[in-house]
Parts: C-alpha cells; sequence; structure tokens
C-alpha cells in the first residue's frame, strides 16, 4: 500500500460544483495531495461544462468528444440511424484519438495508477486503451449500471455487444471497482470476476446538521425534493396522491421545496410549491435543513428494475446529512427501499395508488414513526453515509494509506460556487 500514489482520473465528467457527478469527483480529489493527482476529461459528456472552470489548480485535460449523449427514448428511423452512424463514429475516431491524446497527457505527469469513471459507454473503450497503453495499476469507478447506460444513449446492438466486450475485458484488466450500491458491487464480483467494493458520496461532519424536529401538528409540513428529475411515473404518482388529499396529510397543509432540475409540472388546485433552482452544496443543505421530509423518487415502471436494483440515489446522503427523514417512493424491491427499510431514516412506498402514498405519508409523519426515524440517522452518518467513510473507501479503491487524505488548506474551487 502506498501513502499517496500518483492518480490519473479519467472521467466523462469534469470534477466541480454546478452537478452531481462533478460535485462526486471533486470530494474525491478535494483531500487529495494536490501535486499527486491529475486528470483527463471526455466531453464532458455527462454533467455540465460548466465544470470545466472548475478546480483551476488541476492539472486537467478536456478533450471535445461528439459521442451520443442520453437520449430518453427510441425517436424516428432517421433519428436511430444518425445515431448509429454517430457511435461507429465515435468508436472509431473519437476513442482512439482522445485515447492517444489521454496517453500523452498522463506520461507527462507519470501516475503510478489509474482511475477510470465509467459514466459513459464510450468510456469502456477509451479506459481500455489507456490502461493498456499505460501498462498501469487500474481502479473503476462505475456509478450506472452498464445496460442502462447502453440503453439510454441509444447505442445499437452491434455497438452494444461490442462495448460490453470492452467493459469486461477493462475489467480483467483491473484490480477493483468502486460501485454505485452494494448490490451493483455484488453484480461485478459475481459476473466480472474483479474485486468490488460500494463507493458513495458523502458530506462532511461539520456540514451535518441538527436533527429536525416532529413538525408541528397546526403548522405546514414541508417535503425537499434536491437533484434532477428521472423517474416521472413516481413524480406524477406522488403529485397526483397529493392532489387527492388536496395537498394535507394529517392536518397539515403540504409545501414542495424544489431544488435543482426538477420541476413542478402543472399547479393545480391547491398545490404549493417553493422552486430554487440549481443551489451549491451549502445552500441545498440549509434548505432541506429547514424541511419536514426528503423525497426520493425511483422508476416504478418494471422496464427499469435493472436500475432501481442496482443504483442508489444520491439524495439519500443529502437528506441524512440535512437530517431529515426520508420518504422512498420505488420499487419494493430496489435496493434504496432495501436500505431506508434496514436503517429505519423513514418509510418505503412502492405504490402508484393515491390512498396508499397518502397513507405512507401520514404513517411517516405519526410522532413515534417520524422521531424513530430521525433517532437512525446518526448512526447512518457514522457508518455509511459520510464523507469520512466515503474518503476510506476511495483510499481501499486506489491502495492509499487513509492518512495521506488530508483537509483541503484553501478554497475547493476558485469559482466560489462550492
Amino acid at each position: 500500500m502506498s501513502a499517496a500514489p500518483r492518480l490519473y482520473m479519467l472521467s466523462a465528467t469534469s470534477p466541480g460544483c454546478r452537478s452531481i457527478g462533478g460535485i462526486f469527483l471533486r470530494d474525491l480529489i478535494a483531500w487529495y495531495p494536490r501535486d499527486c493527482i491529475a486528470a483527463g476529461v471526455i466531453g464532458p459528456l455527462c454533467g455540465t461544462s460548466a465544470n470545466v472552470d472548475c478546480l483551476p489548480w488541476l492539472d486537467k485535460l478536456v478533450l471535445p468528444s461528439d459521442a451520443p449523449k442520453y437520449i430518453g427514448r427510441e425517436g424516428s428511423l432517421m433519428a436511430r440511424l444518425t445515431r448509429r452512424l454517430a457511435w461507429m463514429r465515435a468508436r472509431t475516431r473519437t476513442a482512439v484519438e482522445a485515447s492517444a491524446a489521454i496517453v500523452a497527457h498522463a506520461r507527462s505527469f507519470a501516475p503510478d495508477r489509474l482511475v477510470a469513471v465509467l459514466e459513459h459507454p464510450l468510456m469502456y473503450d477509451i479506459a481500455l486503451r489507456v490502461s493498456r497503453e499505460m501498462r498501469l495499476p487500474t481502479s473503476l469507478i462505475v456509478e450506472d449500471p452498464p445496460e442502462y447506460l447502453l440503453r439510454t444513449t441509444g447505442a445499437d446492438g452491434t455497438t452494444q455487444h461490442r462495448l460490453r466486450q470492452a467493459l469486461r475485458q477493462l475489467a480483467a484488466v483491473s484490480e477493483r471497482v468502486g460501485a454505485a450500491s452494494p448490490r451493483m458491487a455484488q453484480v461485478f464480483r459475481e459476473c466480472y470476476g474483479i474485486d468490488a467494493l460500494w463507493l458513495v458520496h458523502g458530506h462532511e461532519r461539520d456540514r451535518w446538521l441538527a436533527l429536525h424536529e416532529m413538525p408541528r401538528e397546526d403548522g405546514e409540513l414541508t417535503i425537499a425534493f434536491a437533484g434532477s428529475m428521472y423517474a416521472t411515473d413516481a413524480w406524477d404518482a406522488f403529485l397526483a396522491a397529493l392532489s387527492r388529499c388536496d395537498w394535507t396529510v394529517s392536518g397539515r397543509r403540504v409545501c414542495l421545496r424544489l431544488i435543482g432540475g426538477a420541476a413542478p409540472g402543472p399547479i393545480k388546485g391547491a398545490a404549493h410549491y417553493d422552486v430554487y433552482g440549481w443551489r451549491s452544496q451549502s445552500e441545498t443543505l440549509a434548505l432541506i435543513g429547514r424541511s419536514d421530509i426528503g423525497y426520493v423518487p425511483y422508476w416504478l415502471a418494471p422496464e427499469h428494475e435493472d436500475v432501481t436494483s442496482l443504483s442508489f440515489p444520491s439524495k439519500l446522503s443529502t437528506y441524512v446529512a440535512g437530517g431529515i427523514p426520508v420518504f422512498f417512493h420505488g420499487p419494493e424491491g430496489s435496493g434504496p427501499a432495501e436500505f431506508v427499510r434496514e436503517t429505519g431514516i423513514g418509510v418505503s412506498c412502492g405504490s402508484s395508488e393515491p390512498s396508499v402514498v397518502v397513507a405512507m405519508l401520514e404513517q411517516l409523519v405519526e410522532p413515534e414513526r417520524y422521531c424513530s426515524a430521525v433517532q437512525s440517522i446518526p448512526r447512518v452518518r457514522e457508518e455509511s453515509l459520510g464523507a469520512h467513510v466515503f474518503r476510506r473507501r476511495f483510499a481501499e479503491l486506489i491502495g492509499a494509506d487513509e492518512r495521506a487524505f488530508q483537509p483541503p488548506d484553501r478554497a475547493l474551487c476558485g469559482c466560489g460556487y462550492g
């Protein structure tokens, strides 16, 4: 084990302050010795290009890419043909050129280890090329199920097959993978034959807020949602449930506090929203700390079972840091539902039926249940969802001594947004 191996981080997201993926990488880098880390960014294919201006001290190469991004749905025949041509160009030209540029930049830094963050399927190909050329010990970070990424970026069958092969070959030459959830780690161990651990983002102890008190019976019930909205079926069912009960739960008027990329949708009847848009991490935590419940929607539709089973929402870490209990709205067999039930930090609702959703909300705001959920938060902070756990697992992932990680002696970023 090296105290602090020289790391070269390869990703499709630029580390920074203005996207969830960027914050994940920024916080991995923040406590690491600054002269021992450099980065190569492709695109960025994920997150936002605004992150490129963050962390100006980081030795970072940013390369353009025209690889397909997320599409959401199939589209017309012409759209599918266009994406197929784009994927052919990405694999035969972009991956080759980007890999060569990354290798040249990495060699000038002389790293001891490659860390490849696989947020986009093209990274399977690029990371494999770089790992083979550099012949370095390699660690992988996987935050989204590979099949989900292949599906949502519109890769055709032939391209998917070749990218799956690249991922298997990459896993075979890598030492360890940091996975988004315990279940995903198990899949990589069993299906790819690689050592795997759970790597989940967490907040610093000095940012943990006081545990929330039981909401007043004659007051407002504020339900926070932080981040981007993907699971629109659960979200629509949640709004329908609130509409059915006239936005009143256990005698309390409900207010939704939306932080990040979520849109409120059509405002009907007694609906009450506060929309804040994208906020910094500290502002987000402050808003959550003034809320009563954190809402986590996950896809209810069975075609998303691979995602709901293997992923883990970063919202959970944020709500726990904010000291509020969680209302998880997604399949009962999903990883997050299991985590919420086992830890006791909230309730899990697997139904889209309005009466069931309202009943589960009422169950959570019962004094005994609410207080029990809040009192479960400190243990989860310490054992699973704190920044100290995040760093310890990252140290294990890269074969470093955890004592090499030190608090940054200056602001994380010069943009003033963190």
